[in-house]
């Protein structure tokens, strides 16, 4: 059984081989020009886009009754980020932004800003992207001030604290050149193959006799392919012509 499934495993893979190796220039032509094509798209059409992080601490001043509940409270500001996260993004502090950064290169009528937290960590980043990273470090910057002085109007929060500024980030996050173009070049062979397959299925030429037997069809004889070689006719001095083994007669 064993000896079975490997041999139709070698069968397999040398069809397969053997299709490649038939259909070698259209595989080839179908990878050169997916690869072209997201080439294109990743260099010319795509535009870089640069982001930049700025870390953010809120606190509140515990009163002494609330001391002895110190934990549950640390507990509850790390829940409480998740608000935040919905306050920053909202267009009560966006749009302060957006305001106060008019005109700044790269500038998106929304800014694209994102909130990420590490578990069990009341520091949380402020992430800010744009098509320029000087504009990518000023909107994340500006956007952990305008937080900082709304927020203790909208919460009853003691203290926010921006414990590292957004710097810019001039090796831009977006797009992943080599990603794209892996990936046209894997597009390309999966629709190559895929061509050269339709292909072979589509061929209704019969080039094995076991084809005919399996059919139930009798063959009548074959047809050898002769070399250009092989075809070389000479004339007698009579002008009848005469092949190579003729002649050697």
């Amino acid at each position: 059984m064993d000896n079975e499934v490997s041999s139709s495993n070698y069968l397999s893979f040398s069809f397969l081989g053997l299709i490649i190796k038939r259909h070698l220039k259209l595989i080839l032509s179908s990878i050169v020009f997916f690869v072209a094509i997201s080439s294109f798209i990743t260099y010319g059409v795509m535009r870089p886009k640069y982001t930049s992080t700025t870390d953010l601490l809120v606190n509140q001043k515990l009163s002494k009754s609330q001391a002895a509940t110190q934990p549950q409270q640390l507990q509850a500001d790390v829940q409480r980020i998740y608000t935040y996260k919905d306050i920053i993004t909202s267009p009560a502090i966006q749009n302060t932004v957006k305001k106060d950064l008019a005109g700044e290169p790269g500038m998106t009528k929304k800014p694209n800003i994102s909130v990420q937290s590490q578990e069990n960590s009341q520091v949380f980043s402020v992430s800010a992207t744009a098509n320029n990273p000087y504009t990518a470090s000023d909107v994340a910057n500006e956007t952990a001030k305008v937080f900082q002085n709304k927020i203790k109007k909208m919460m009853d929060i003691n203290s926010v604290t921006i414990v590292s500024k957004a710097t810019p980030v001039l090796k831009p996050t977006s797009p992943h050149y080599m990603l794209n173009i892996l990936a046209g070049l894997l597009i390309g062979l999966l629709i190559g193959l895929g061509a050269s397959l339709l292909s072979e299925f589509n061929d209704k030429s019969v080039t094995n006799v076991d084809y005919l037997e399996g059919l139930g069809l009798n063959n009548l004889g074959l047809i050898y392919e002769i070399d250009k070689s092989d075809m070389k006719i000479a004339t007698n001095k009579h002008g009848r012509r005469i092949d190579n083994h003729e002649r050697r007669v």
